[in-house]
């Protein structure tokens, strides 16, 4: 939408400057990966930027055709340059090719146990770490497959895309409190009231520093360094999202994160019944798509970052002229976001 950070730059930018015009696109796919396979079932979704995608909310849930895949975010913006230049690319990948979303799932339902005095956190899950290891050992070569496809033709004969800079993001932290502490609890209120003692499942401080340090940390330094082992095809690493929500994660009041409520309200739940902890728990869960991105505040400081790493006067890229400063972002922003 028009609240994403990168559209937000984009006219951050044009409004920058009266005398040049700024010609945005965005190909955005919600729940994408870069190539990692995802399946629903024995069912195959497809992936997002290297491969068609069924899409997050597909229109015909069972028509697994060939016509019902989308075509990948790479044949798209193929078919839209048509050959012209891109002055800079914009780029935000990685955490649906480690399972981020699974991950913060597993970091709450692993909880269920506690409920019942047994335990259980999800970074003491060998399930979860195993996972996470080979998922984190895969990445670089991802990000590699992502470098090789932006530069060169494929065998299908898409020609090779003519790419001056690539900007890849790195991604936000959430677990921070007002603070700069870490939350001592997130995700509680997605659960619904039951005569059980439900509070109990959350992610707590220890898993939330996990997460942090696990995950969220390991994702952006794979980031940096595949920006790094790029550089010469154009790749620029924009950096300084993360530490701007250092006191807006999840639990802070003036939070930048997307709550499970707040995603429902925006974007509709997808209502599941599920008995996968026997017949005693039948629980219509919601699906909150949108739950832990960056809301319109956060999106914003995404985009100050852009805009400052698209602007840098004293560094490669396109150079443009604009103001970075937080209002002349803010001022666009209207009371429904």
């Amino acid at each position: 939408s028009a609240t994403a950070g990168a559209a937000q730059a984009a006219m951050a930018i044009e409004r920058g400057d009266s005398k040049s015009s700024v010609t945005f696109i965005s190909l955005a796919c919600s729940g994408g990966t870069i190539d990692a396979p995802i399946y629903n079932g024995d069912k195959f979704e497809g992936s997002g930027m290297l491969g068609p995608f069924r899409g997050t909310v597909p229109p015909n849930p069972d028509d697994y055709s060939p016509g019902a895949y989308l075509k990948s975010q790479l044949q798209v913006l193929s078919e839209v340059a048509n050959g012209r230049e891109i002055d800079a690319l914009i780029v935000s990948g990685g955490g649906n090719d480690i399972h981020f979303a699974d991950i913060i799932a597993d970091c709450v339902w692993h909880n269920m146990p506690r409920v019942f005095g047994t335990g259980g956190r999800c970074h003491e899950q060998p399930a979860v770490l195993d996972r996470l290891r080979d998922d984190m050992a895969e990445l670089p070569n991802r990000y590699d497959r992502l470098a090789n496809a932006l530069t060169n033709p494929t065998p299908d004969g898409r020609p090779a895309l003519n790419i001056k800079n690539v900007y890849i993001t790195e991604y936000p932290d959430p677990t921070g409190d007002a603070n700069g502490e870490t939350c001592s609890s997130m995700l509680g209120e997605i659960v619904p009231a039951t005569p059980f003692d439900f509070a109990k499942i959350h992610i707590d401080r220890d898993e939330a520093e996990w997460a942090r340090n696990s995950v969220i940390i390991p994702l952006n330094n794979a980031i940096r360094d595949a920006a790094e082992r790029h550089a010469d095809k154009g790749w620029h690493f924009v950096t300084g999202i993360s530490e701007q929500f250092a006191r807006h994660g999840y639990c802070a009041n003036d939070n930048w994160v997307v709550r499970p409520y707040e995603s429902a309200r925006q974007q509709g739940p997808v209502w599941k019944t599920t008995t996968s902890w026997g017949p005693i728990f039948l629980l219509e869960l919601r699906e909150q798509k949108g739950t832990m991105h960056p809301n319109a505040a956060g999106q914003r400081a995404y985009a100050r970052q852009v805009v400052k790493a698209l602007t840098a006067a004293d560094g490669p890229g396109p150079s443009f002229t604009a103001s970075t400063t937080s209002g002349a972002i803010a001022s666009r922003v209207g009371a429904a976001g």
